[in-house]
């Protein structure tokens, strides 16, 4: 035999069983996916809140459990106020973007975090905006807290799995919507809707 073919056959009878096999082994833990830090920001896992959803659709109100570790589709939990002045001049384009994406598959909840509005109050602008989504009544501004808003309208969109993939305002023209060149909120809706990564994930916000 070959020296150099000899001295190869030995080293592989030497070597251990699978020492020439790595391509064949399985991941080790430290390459697997970690599970997201639970959190506030872009990237980690939207904190676990157990809210109490109220649903306008029909004649009377319908209350029913959410949570928002327990999500079967993404989720869009918009901020809004009928007192803000901001929330007014932006009340048609949140409708619209509340139809448009909730029909392609993002839930919606819009979540009221005024103390000083009532319930009432908060149900007829809801109500008379024409939402197509449930909301909350964050009368002690807990939720809000939860999950670091201080502004209206502000929006948080994560994924089914809770992933926060954006937070921010909905655009760059508050005051006039045929002015707006940047999008921001619709944007990362057209990203997850695409399997693509959200692109930008925060926006600048007016109220």
């Amino acid at each position: 035999m070959h020296k150099r073919l000899w001295a190869l056959a030995v080293a592989a009878a030497l070597a251990p069983a699978g020492a020439f096999a790595d391509e064949t082994r399985e991941p080790s833990q430290d390459t697997e996916k970690k599970e997201l830090e639970i959190g506030t920001k872009v990237g980690q896992k939207i904190p676990q809140l157990k809210l109490e959803l109220w649903d306008l659709a029909g004649k009377e109100p319908v209350k029913s459990a959410f949570d928002t570790h327990a999500t079967d589709k993404p989720t869009a939990y918009l901020f809004v106020s009928g007192t803000c002045q901001w929330c007014v001049k932006y009340q048609e384009r949140m409708t619209a973007l509340v139809k448009k994406y909730g029909e392609k598959g993002i839930g919606f909840v819009i979540v009221y975090p005024m103390t000083k509005e009532r319930n009432a109050d908060k149900q007829a602008w809801h109500k008379k905006t024409g939402f197509m989504a449930p909301f909350v009544d964050d009368a002690d501004a807990s939720v809000a807290k939860n999950l670091g808003v201080t502004k209206t309208p502000e929006v948080i969109l994560a994924s089914k799995e809770g992933e926060i993939l954006f937070r921010g305002g909905l655009d760059d023209s508050p005051n006039d919507a045929a002015k707006v060149k940047n999008a921001y909120f619709a944007s990362a809706c057209e990203d997850l809707l695409s399997g693509r990564k959200v692109a930008v994930t925060t926006a600048p916000m007016y109220g």
